[in-house]
């Protein structure tokens, strides 16, 4: 299937604005540089269908990010209007319900009812299955990550992450604020994704040291702790959770893990030293065809780019990264500009798996972010400051 739902409501939002925008004969509230880089991927995946073994995956790919690209000019303008309050309260209710739905799986230890619901499975998975991806912590053998209503936990980590950093940096600061602060941390903890918590900590750094320096950093968590002492509570619950897989990595399921990631790392090594693009899209197809027996593409979009858009679609990736940094370096307000070094640095290790390239809902979901959050911290910064409260949690 190549269009699913959010397609055609990404589409037709983008319309839409369009259409209302020549109608109005106004221009853009706020331009954005993101676009670009949409384009720029777009441009790669179109080229890439000249030597693509499927060339009509290539060119939906190509016609996806060019819409995408639209979509992130209307995403830019609409969320500084009238209209952003009903995006933060719909944002923080999606985090709320990922959230209650991870905390069922976690009781029930089974992906029971969303699987089947939402995801098309045949069967629900439990923890004893081989075939649910699981965590082993200390005096635990198998327990099931959460899933959320997504098909694998690394993409919920990948939504609450992103989520939580774009609540965080901009949303009133409100009661529906707080609990979706609440419940994302408890989500995130039970996803056990690793690299989602390594992002979010990391863009956490970056934020205080780029808004307030390095001598405020402790003075910052004191008071953060002090305001905010069950989410702080939660946090250091989650990292804790995170750390004690980290120690289990020779048990057998975390090591499998690892190296079946190393198998589908060396399967798109090989297309690459073969010096032919194989057209967005088509990794899984070019390996099959060659008869390498994997079921997953690489876990880094910066290899897959490599192997399906060739050395244009790594250059196209940095001109995405590029244009966010100075859309930083633009700004004089040192918030803004924090916030959005804060989405540059969870990027790259968000983009250390494939969702965010490989699924087009994963693809939406990075577009709007990268979106909106450059508009809202500008239009922030122009009114006020961020209060301390409001920084990452």
């Amino acid at each position: 299937m190549l269009v699913y739902p959010a397609d055609v409501l990404v589409a037709l939002t983008s319309f839409a604005w369009l259409i209302a925008l020549v109608a109005s004969r106004r221009t853009s509230a706020r331009a954005s540089l993101v676009p670009l880089g949409i384009g720029a991927l777009s441009i790669a995946a179109a080229v890439s269908t000249i030597t693509a073994l499927d060339d009509v995956i290539a060119f939906y790919v190509a016609a996806h990010l060019a819409v995408l690209g639209l979509f992130a000019v209307a995403a830019s303008d609409i969320i500084v209007t009238e209209r952003a309050a009903l995006f933060w309260k719909v944002l923080c209710f999606a985090v709320i319900a990922q959230a209650m739905l991870a905390v069922w799986q976690a009781v029930t230890q089974s992906t029971a009812p969303i699987g089947a619901l939402l995801n098309g499975w045949p069967i629900e998975f439990s923890a004893r299955d081989s075939v649910a991806v699981v965590a082993v912590l200390p005096g635990v053998d198998r327990w099931l990550r959460a899933y959320g209503s997504f098909p694998h936990p690394n993409i919920l980590g990948i939504f609450l992450a992103v989520a939580l950093v774009m609540v965080s940096l901009r949303a009133e600061h409100s009661r529906l604020v707080r609990i979706a602060q609440l419940a994302g941390v408890v989500g995130l903890s039970l996803a056990f994704s690793r690299s989602a918590w390594l992002a979010l900590s990391v863009a956490t750094v970056t934020w205080v040291v780029t808004a307030r320096g390095w001598r405020d950093i402790p003075a910052w968590f004191r008071r953060q702790l002090g305001s905010q002492p069950v989410l702080a509570a939660l946090i250091g619950i989650g990292l804790l959770l995170s750390l004690a897989r980290v120690t289990q990595v020779d048990a057998f399921p975390e090591a499998n893990s690892l190296s079946q990631r190393q198998i589908y790392d060396d399967a798109a090594w090989s297309l690459i030293a073969q010096g032919r693009p194989v057209g967005a899209g088509n990794l899984l197809i070019a390996e099959q065809r060659q008869g390498i027996p994997v079921g997953e593409p690489a876990h880094n979009v910066f290899l897959i780019a490599l192997a399906e858009l060739g050395p244009l679609g790594v250059l196209a990736w940095l001109a995405l990264l590029a244009t966010i940094v100075t859309s930083a370096w633009r700004r004089a307000d040192p918030f803004a500009r924090a916030a959005t070094l804060a989405v540059v640095v969870v990027l790259p290790l968000l983009l250390l798996d494939h969702y965010l390239w490989t699924q087009p809902v994963g693809r939406i979901w990075l577009v709007l972010a990268l979106a909106v959050l450059p508009a809202v911290t500008w239009v922030h910064s122009s009114n006020a400051r961020v209060p301390p409260a409001r920084a990452l949690p």
